[in-house]
């Protein structure tokens, strides 16, 4: 099963990992691709028992290399370097080729860890951010961040989220997207590249993928913008800028110039607004909230905006079944108050606002009130399972309405996950189709592939006009 990781410090250890096994340019041609998948899944088990039960023992044969891996997390953590260096010595005796040059390891480990205090993390995040008032190339300019191409009145724009795993079955869900329809002029990403952000995953679970299927499948290149989460931000958001830098390189008036973005129709009858939450989570895990300078942009551009608003982020502003808040009581807990307070005002202004982080799909009712509140969501959307899937004990099932088209349903190439989902907007009818494709165990892919999947949307609506 695809792990993953609970805690910043699994993100990290994961990365490095990652990195200094699969990465030609650190020489791990000489590590055989055996030994690359059992180093893996051993650090997989590690890492699951040190979140799940801290005094974890391992008694089973095969988990004895994942004891030494423990034992040197732990000693990384707790800054005993005698202790460290024995297990290391000890891992390169049990492991053939030696395929760890630990000082990468050390370097995200030690560099941003949970040893790093939540002020000096953000502290750190805060000096890669651009802020439209401060940060070069802003200068106070409120058309920063806005994207000079626009898309036609008729566009259709592709919607994904927690899609940035590198895992096979993330690909396929990408080309039958593309697949599906050939007007689509944009993709939209609503966050997370795993596991830490790292310039190497961004690499290699975004753009590296992205720009080989569209030169292997011979597609028209499309612009892509993608808003961070907060795993990107776990490495203080060094990848995710570089990325965006380079994203739309031979599409120069795509440039997404922050980790926000405003994307308008030629006419100006829609927009797609995307936030930054991933820098807002590092302070305030339970509710994350977007900057106050980037708050103002964003009321700049909802304020006096006649057509119809699209608002993404990577956080929710109501979950379905989880807790936002670190206090509060009744279903006020459901909603993030720092959102809340930050967009209560603007929320008319919205006509549809997307999210991801959870790794699942819900649609939510239209008009949901909001609790002690006056004001009104008018249509709210979980999209986190793009890539990541969730099993067949369901969190929570979305109620039937009239815009049902289908249900979520388990995959079937592996019954034990669901499906994953994306969306396909189409601004000529303002109609949203939620589609589904095929999830499999990451390391036990199916052999052929069932890429059967329901042909017709598995949810759909109109997205209403402006009031």
């Amino acid at each position: 099963m695809k792990f993953i990781p609970k805690t910043r410090q699994g993100s990290l250890i994961l990365s490095a990992i990652d990195e200094t096994i699969f990465d030609e340019a650190v020489a791990r041609r000489d590590v055989p691709e055996n030994v690359k998948a059992n180093v893996k899944k051993y650090f997989r088990s590690t890492i699951q028992a040190l979140e799940e039960d801290p005094k974890a023992q391992f008694d089973i044969e095969d988990a004895k290399i994942a004891a030494l891996f423990f034992k040197w997390i732990s000693a990384l953590h707790a800054g005993n370097k005698v202790l460290a260096d024995q297990c290391e010595a000890d891992i390169d005796a049990s492991v053939k080729n030696n395929p760890f040059p630990y000082s990468e390891t050390k370097y995200w480990f030690e560099a941003a860890s949970g040893k790093i205090e939540q002020d000096k993390a953000y502290a750190s995040a805060k000096k890669i951010y651009r802020n439209w008032k401060t940060s070069p190339g802003g200068g106070g300019k409120k058309d920063f961040g806005v994207i000079e191409a626009t898309i036609s009145e008729t566009a259709k724009i592709a919607v994904i989220g927690d899609w940035g795993t590198g895992t096979s079955d993330s690909f396929l869900l990408f080309k039958q997207m593309m697949e599906r329809d050939k007007g689509i002029e944009a993709i939209l990403h609503l966050g997370d590249i795993y596991q830490a952000g790292t310039p190497f995953e961004c690499a290699q679970n975004f753009l590296n993928p992205i720009e080989k299927m569209f030169k292997d499948e011979g597609w028209p290149r499309l612009p892509i913008l993608t808003i961070p989460g907060n795993h990107e931000y776990f490495t203080f958001g060094k990848g995710y800028f570089s990325l965006i830098d380079v994203l739309n390189h031979d599409l120069p008036k795509w440039k997404q110039e922050a980790s926000y973005f405003c994307l308008r129709s030629s006419k100006g009858n829609w927009q797609f607004l995307g936030a930054d939450t991933g820098i807002g989570c590092i302070e305030h895990p339970k509710q994350p909230g977007i900057e106050d300078s980037e708050m103002e942009w964003h009321a700049d551009k909802l304020d006096g905006f006649k057509g119809r608003t699209v608002f993404m982020t990577h956080h929710q502003f109501v979950s379905a079944y989880g807790t936002l808040n670190d206090g509060g009581s009744g279903d006020s807990v459901y909603y993030n108050a720092r959102l809340l307070g930050q967009l209560g005002p603007e929320l008319s202004s919205i006509q549809l606002w997307m999210w991801g982080h959870d790794h699942w799909f819900t649609p939510y009712a239209k008009d949901l009130t909001i609790p002690g509140q006056a004001q009104i969501l008018q249509r709210g959307q979980l999209l986190g399972g793009s890539a990541r899937e969730v099993t067949r004990t369901p969190r929570v099932v979305y109620p039937a309405t009239d815009d049902s088209k289908g249900s979520f349903t388990p995959a079937q190439s592996n019954p034990r996950y669901y499906n994953h989902t994306y969306a396909i907007i189409d601004l000529a009818t303002a109609t949203i189709n939620y589609y589904q494709s095929p999830a499999w165990d990451e390391d036990n892919p199916p052999n052929p592939i069932n890429k059967a999947v329901p042909p017709g949307p598995l949810f759909q609506y109109k997205i209403a006009a402006p009031k």
